[in-house]
């Protein structure tokens, strides 16, 4: 069956709205501010606490994001709800909960299947931050700081029209702490058209004011698009996710295979020949089928099969979030992260790549496999 514009949307909001009943219950749908949460079990260091993961702690410069006895710890007060720790996070533990995610996958739906039956003239997909003037009438996002550029793509490829973002004079916003976050959101844009060669359509609107609203415009960067979240407030540190799960969609990701495959629907040979995507890779003759980095794995990214006393440990290319959980666990020091490219192969679909193969001999005894997953572990 063809690939459908709408229907990539609408397979995204339904892993949106999955996530947000798990998380919040079902009645957060209704609701229409964005709360900062910390969902633990998707931390890098709640199954792995030796884990070195510390990026939103390098990333809040606000200092609001801290290790305490090396679990992740958050400041209220101290929070200026930038978005930079939802941004940092490879497993989006940190997010602005989920529902303004799924009000905005809403909107492109909408437009975009507006487009499909008038083919004519295309909307264009029209953004605002909760600060400016234009955020009443526009879809409705957070602080540019906190908002991943694939999503203004995805706007555009599903949309195939214009993607227009209008924010508050970010230099001077209370909760920025990254310089110009308009003006960095834009290199980032920029930088995803060249990796994925598109051409980019998006436009980031910054206004002076509301009282200038109309006086003082200035357009900072043509090529580029932006995010979807409200204003800000502390919720809550720890989530609801079942401890049982050990895979989460991560829908960043999603958002981004999404965006391979509108490309791909168009160009069936396109490959992205630059070396972007991470992927851990086994050394030679050193993995012994242990299966704790399958264990670990958050994204699925890795799976293993065993079959007649063989190990194969395979890896999904385009699934890997780079977390590096795999690598610090390894009790053999058996895996590295790479880059690999996409070449067409890579970005079809489910594909996987065999990292290693082995031949387990003798089972580890009980007490000994108990022990070293107890240290592995922490517990």
């Amino acid at each position: 069956m063809a690939l459908n514009e709408a229907q990539v949307i609408t397979d995204l909001l339904v892993l949106c709205r999955s996530e947000i009943e798990k998380r919040y219950g079902e009645q957060a749908l209704d609701i229409h501010k964005a709360k900062l949460t910390f969902e633990q079990n998707r931390c890098v260091r709640t199954l792995f606490p030796k884990s070195s993961c510390r990026r939103c702690v390098d990333a809040c410069r606000e200092k609001a994001v801290f290790l305490n006895k090396s679990t992740i710890s958050l400041e209220n007060s101290k929070c200026s709800s930038c978005g930079a720790c939802v941004s940092s996070c490879p497993t989006e533990a940190f997010a602005f909960a989920k529902y303004p995610l799924y009000s905005a996958l809403f909107q492109i739906k909408k437009i975009t299947e507006q487009n499909q039956k008038n083919q004519l003239t295309n909307l264009p997909a029209v953004f605002a931050c909760p600060k400016s003037s234009q955020a009443k009438e526009r879809i409705s996002i957070g602080c540019l700081g906190g908002l991943n550029p694939v999503l203004l793509v995805l706007a555009q490829l599903t949309t195939e029209a214009k993607v227009v973002v209008y924010c508050e004079n970010c230099r001077n916003c209370a909760s920025n702490t990254e310089g110009d976050p308009a003006k960095s959101m834009a290199q980032k844009i920029s930088r995803l058209s060249d990796i994925l060669k598109i051409q980019p359509n998006i436009e980031i609107v910054e206004t002076a004011s509301e009282a200038l609203e109309n006086l003082k415009r200035r357009k900072i960067f043509r090529k580029i698009s932006n995010e979807l979240l409200e204003k800000s407030e502390i919720a809550s540190l720890k989530g609801n996710a079942p401890k049982i799960e050990k895979v989460f969609p991560m829908l960043d990701r999603e958002m981004l295979i999404d965006c391979i495959k509108l490309i791909r629907k168009k160009k069936p040979e396109y490959e992205i020949p630059e070396k972007i995507f991470p992927l851990p890779v086994v050394h030679k003759n050193t993995c012994t089928g242990c299966n704790i980095c399958v264990l670990l794995c958050p994204s699925g990214c890795l799976t293993s099969r065993e079959k007649d006393g063989q190990f194969k440990l395979l890896a999904d290319p385009l699934r890997c979030v780079d977390c590096k959980r795999c690598v610090e666990a390894c009790p053999e020091h058996t895996l590295d992260m790479r880059k690999i490219s996409g070449l067409s192969q890579i970005l079809a679909d489910d594909v996987q790549i065999l990292l290693a193969e082995v031949q387990k001999t003798i089972e580890e005894d009980a007490a000994a496999f108990g022990a070293r997953t107890r240290e592995i572990f922490n517990i």
